[in-house]
């Protein structure tokens, strides 16, 4: 101990050189915005080639478990004939939307990090810029709602889970069609996800399936998010409390599908030129 105390009295100018340096690189970041991304997106380039490595050292021994989900995803998109499904250039798949006329390229991403035990959950995946990823992809994976992209790299790609409080996602009951806002609750743990504002008046049952509108281009219209598991009314408000269990068991996620609507920066600068009255 004494040992340590003579070093550190010995360098201590040294010692609070750096410590100074730390401190004044952490109010430039904190204080501009240009450098505040930037640092985060080379933090996350490196974070994801760690978390790249790390992944697939781990993965060698769950081979047998990463090839039976890809095989059982496979044979249900395949099975899905409305998807009208075909194989395009480097293994992504591709489809027409009948109903809004809309094209979906779809990106096969591998997750090397996931979070649970948050408020705002987040993946890494091992895709990025250099791939065509940019902010505001949907994720899915078995037709499952997975997230939404939030910060690219040119390697990797950082998606807010659908276990995130910030997430706000467009549904509908898809055997009713009403309308709602899913929003997930930490409380609820990794199982259930709360629709919001469907009013008390409203055709729901227990087992409902809960799908996407896909009305923002994020996520195709129709992809499953789980089943409604319980029904209760909000007192004084008109709306009910409904959850809904997810039909994905998410921390068995190793393999997921970024979505690119093709046409979709076309649409929203359509919807910003609408008058808004």
């Amino acid at each position: 101990m004494q040992n340590l105390i003579r070093l550190i009295w010995k360098y201590r100018n040294t010692f609070l050189f750096v410590f100074l340096e730390i401190v004044a690189l952490i109010l430039i970041i904190k204080s501009n915005n240009y450098h505040q991304n930037n640092f985060y997106t080379n933090y996350l380039e490196i974070a994801g080639y760690f978390y790249d490595k790390e992944h697939s050292f781990y993965s060698y021994f769950k081979l047998k478990d990463d090839n039976e989900q890809l095989i059982e995803e496979n044979s249900k998109l395949l099975s899905q004939a409305d998807f009208s499904l075909d194989i395009k250039a480097r293994s992504a798949l591709m489809f027409k939307d009948s109903m809004y006329n809309l094209q979906y390229e779809y990106l096969p991403a591998k997750v090397i990090n996931i979070t649970f035990n948050r408020k705002k959950n987040f993946l890494l995946l091992n895709q990025g810029s250099n791939h065509g990823v940019r902010s505001e992809m949907g994720v899915i994976f078995n037709e499952s709602i997975v997230g939404v992209v939030k910060d690219v790299s040119a390697n990797f790609c950082n998606v807010q889970s659908i276990m995130n409080e910030k997430l706000q996602i467009s549904a509908q009951i898809k055997r009713s069609n009403y309308l709602g806002r899913l929003n997930w609750d930490h409380k609820n743990g990794d199982q259930f996800i709360t629709l919001n504002d469907i009013p008390n008046h409203a055709d729901v049952s227990i087992g409902d399936t809960v799908v996407t509108k896909g009305a923002s281009g994020i996520f195709p219209e129709g992809i499953c998010v789980g089943s409604i598991s319980s029904i209760d009314p909000i007192e004084g408000i008109g709306f009910l409390n409904i959850q809904v269990k997810f039909d994905l068991d998410y921390r068995r996620l190793s393999n997921c599908y970024i979505v690119k609507n093709v046409f979709k920066e076309e649409t929203d600068a359509l919807m910003d030129k609408m008058d808004p009255e």
